[in-house]
Formats: C-alpha cells, sequence, structure tokens
C-alpha cells in the first residue's frame, strides 16, 4: 500500500522533529562540561570567577536564542503542514473538477454571454449615434433661437422708436392745434 503526498509529508516532517530533538540532546551533552573538567586555578579572584560566569550567562543566552529560533522554525513548519492540508481541501471545494459535459455547457453559457454582450454594444453605439444626432439637432435650434432673439431686439428697438417718433408728433401735431385755435 502506498502512501498520498500528505502522509508523505506528515512522515517526512516526524522524522525532521525526532533528527532535531536528537540534535538538541546531542547539543546538550556537548554543552554541559563534565564535573572532571571543572577545575579552578588557585590565582584565581573573585574577577576571573564573574568574569567567567559572564560568559557562561552569555553562551547559555546564545543557545536559548538557538532553541527558541528552532522551536520558532518547528512552529512555522506545523503551521505550514496544516494550511497545505487546507489548501487542498479549499481548492477542492471552490474548483471541483468538471465532466467533459459541464465544459461543453459552459463553453456554451460563455459564448451566449458574449453575443449577449456584441448586441448590448451594437444597441449601445446605436443609441450614441442617436444622441449625437439629437445633440447636433439641439444645437441648430439653440442658434436658431438666439438668432430669433436677436431679431426680436431689432422688433423691439424699431417699435420702441417708432412709438417715441408718434408720441413726439402726436405732441407735435397738439402743438399746432393749440396754435390754430388761438388764431
Amino acid at each position: 500500500m502506498s502512501l498520498t503526498n500528505k502522509e508523505k509529508k506528515i512522515v517526512d516532517s516526524e522524522r525532521e522533529i525526532l533528527w532535531l530533538k536528537r540534535q538538541i540532546e546531542q547539543y546538550e551533552t556537548e554543552s554541559t562540561p563534565d564535573k572532571d573538567d571543572i577545575h579552578i586555578p588557585a590565582v584565581a579572584t573573585s574577577e576571573h570567577v564573574e568574569e567567567s560566569v559572564n560568559i557562561y550567562r552569555t553562551h547559555i543566552n546564545s543557545v536559548r536564542l538557538q532553541l527558541d529560533i528552532l522551536s520558532q522554525f518547528n512552529l512555522t513548519k506545523d503551521e505550514l503542514t496544516k494550511n497545505i492540508d487546507y489548501q487542498h481541501f479549499t481548492v477542492e471545494s471552490l474548483y471541483p473538477k468538471q465532466s467533459a459535459f459541464s465544459d461543453t455547457d459552459r463553453i456554451q453559457w460563455i459564448q451566449d454571454k458574449i453575443k449577449e454582450r456584441d448586441e448590448l454594444v451594437v444597441e449601445f453605439m446605436n443609441i450614441l449615434n442617436d444622441l449625437n444626432q439629437k445633440k447636433l439637432q439641439l444645437n441648430n435650434v439653440q442658434k436658431s433661437i438666439i438668432d430669433q432673439h436677436i431679431v426680436n431686439r431689432e422688433i423691439v428697438t424699431r417699435i420702441n422708436e417708432s412709438k417715441l417718433s408718434n408720441q413726439l408728433l402726436l405732441a407735435g401735431e397738439d402743438d399746432d392745434l393749440k396754435e390754430l385755435r388761438k388764431a
């Protein structure tokens, strides 16, 4: 029985975790000094001891930092494995494999939508053409209205001038009549 890709990844991850655990154990055994190796020279002062303690603390801090990095790496790797697993199901649910029959239906649907779009574009272009013609007619009507307003103003001006001249004539005739009556 062969393993699936997912199962192979899980087995590989488990092997890597075991390898990292062995590396940590090996590193811990190498970094812990034997009691026989520790000896304090007779000339050592408290300054030497404090300096050694500080060096050892620095070493411990660096080891802790490395351990934190490895731990974070393992957590990231575990989350990545989970996400890859979730991705498989997500992709399968979003993009299911379709049969050849549904592919032809999809192609037909797409072609129908393209035809509908083309018809709407042609209709839009016709409406746009009609709109441009109506705009041109509107501009011509507006020009003729403006021309008619100018003609009307001239007529009104002439009418006003004729009324004024008629009033002056009437006023002049009234003066003539008054003179005739006096005479």
